[in-house]
């Protein structure tokens, strides 16, 4: 059984949903029925419009499970190598599957049965590599302003150098000629 609220998912998160219940014989219910779920209920955005909150592949992310301890992980996709010091968490585990596409604050309820339910819920998401695509982008934008403004006023006073100097050239106006006796 898989119960939660609308779920946000990029496009690319979707499409690999998609791949894994179109390639994957999934013999294990509980998966088929979250990733149905999913898939069906799913708000699908273009990458760079998903908000910095959701839980996205590969995000960096602390989540509790019944209300106890905070868990710390990066969501990954199957059964991805983790980074020294980080322990992933797998979409192709029903815990991970569920986590992907809820946003801070927001519960799922999972469980094979009735009396085995879980009820996991996002705390933090701490990196999404959305967006930090987005802050780069932003940061290399605001460069290039700054870089084209900063290039456009030295051409601007290059002009004026250059145009004052033309004008100065054969302008006898400033030869006094011999000083006088």
């Amino acid at each position: 059984m898989f119960k939660s609220n609308v779920c946000q998912l990029t496009t690319k998160d979707y499409y690999t949903l998609q791949s894994m219940q179109d390639s994957m014989f999934l013999k294990d219910e509980l998966m088929r029925s979250i990733l149905r779920d999913k898939l069906s209920n799913a708000i699908v955005t273009f990458p760079e419009d998903i908000p910095s909150t959701v839980v996205t592949l590969n995000s960096r992310i602390s989540y509790r499970v019944d209300g106890g301890l905070l868990e710390n992980r990066v969501i990954g996709n199957n059964d991805m190598r983790g980074i020294v010091g980080l322990t992933v968490i797998s979409i192709s585990h029903p815990r991970g599957l569920t986590l992907l596409g809820l946003a801070e604050g927001q519960s799922a309820v999972v469980g094979r049965t009735s009396d085995a339910r879980e009820t996991v819920k996002v705390e933090k998401v701490f990196y999404q590599p959305e967006a930090e695509a987005r802050r780069v982008r932003e940061r290399r934008q605001r460069i290039e302003e700054t870089e084209r403004g900063e290039s456009n006023v030295f051409r601007l006073e290059d002009r004026a150098l250059s145009v004052k100097g033309a004008a100065d050239v054969g302008n006898d106006n400033d030869d006094r000629g011999p000083p006088a006796a």
